[in-house]
């Protein structure tokens, strides 16, 4: 997404494309926020020439002040001379305290608009797939109350999970690390193999339906699955090894009558 609002200049990214952390996949115009920088620069020097100024008005001011201290050893001088350059030297050293306090806040306008600079650059924040683009060169990005969404990118594709719902009256028999499997209507005649990894206790309700989320693990090394499919899931709930089976006709037999 992006912090700062401005035109798309550049895009270095498209569907399906591989970015890695760090790499910049779009740019938007940075012409604003460097000028910004420039004036947020020249405001500090301005501050700090201040400062420099007034610290030497606390230099001459106590020359002054050791001059009228030797005038006033030989009573040449009233005391209220003495006060006042007293008085004087100590409002020099108070405006250096003022102007401290406005190159620290001048420099932290700068450090905030370079920061702004910074975000001009759209930075993949993983290495992955781009799965979604939704700008182009010469829109308008406008950042507000929430950040717009330029890309998606998934990390890794060969690692996926599965979300799943559970009715809340077979809720109680699902456990972490049970077997599942599912499919998907892209490939009906294939089963792909899960596992139950997260049990989420917020509840979903949809008309007076109470169900919860089930999250499952599934690899995804051939790249046959892909974000947002519909999968049909069956949760293995318990198994029995080397069990009798009775052919169900065995049920409906009834013998013949063998009396005479």
């Amino acid at each position: 997404g992006s912090q700062v609002s401005g035109s798309i200049k550049e895009m270095h990214a498209d569907f399906e494309s591989v970015v890695k952390a760090g790499e910049l996949i779009a740019l938007i115009d940075p012409d604003t926020y460097a000028a910004k920088v420039n004036q947020a620069r020249a405001n500090l020097q301005s501050a700090e020439a201040m400062l420099l100024k007034s610290q030497v008005a606390v230099i001459d001011q106590v020359r002054t002040l050791n001059r009228k201290i030797e005038l006033m050893k030989s009573n040449a001088i009233s005391q209220q001379d003495y006060d006042t350059a007293e008085t004087n030297l100590d409002a020099a050293k108070a405006q250096v305290e003022v102007d401290k306090a406005s190159v620290a806040q001048m420099r932290a306008n700068l450090q905030e608009a370079e920061l702004q600079l910074k975000y001009t650059k759209i930075m993949a924040p993983v290495n992955g797939i781009v799965t979604t683009r939704n700008m182009d060169v010469g829109q308008t990005v406008t950042a507000g109350f929430q950040t717009p969404v330029l890309f998606r990118i998934a990390e890794d594709l060969t690692r996926m999970q599965v979300y799943t719902s559970v009715d809340e009256a077979d809720i109680g028999r699902v456990r972490k690390g049970q077997t599942a499997t599912f499919t998907v209507p892209a490939f009906p005649d294939d089963f792909f193999n899960a596992s139950v990894t997260q049990i989420r206790n917020d509840p979903q309700i949809q008309q007076n339906v109470v169900t919860y989320n089930v999250i499952l693990d599934v690899d995804n090394d051939e790249l046959k699955l892909r974000p947002g499919m519909t999968t049909t899931v069956q949760i293995l709930i318990s198994e029995i090894n080397n069990a009798i089976t009775v052919p169900e006709q065995a049920f409906h037999f009834s013998p013949k009558d063998r009396t005479n």
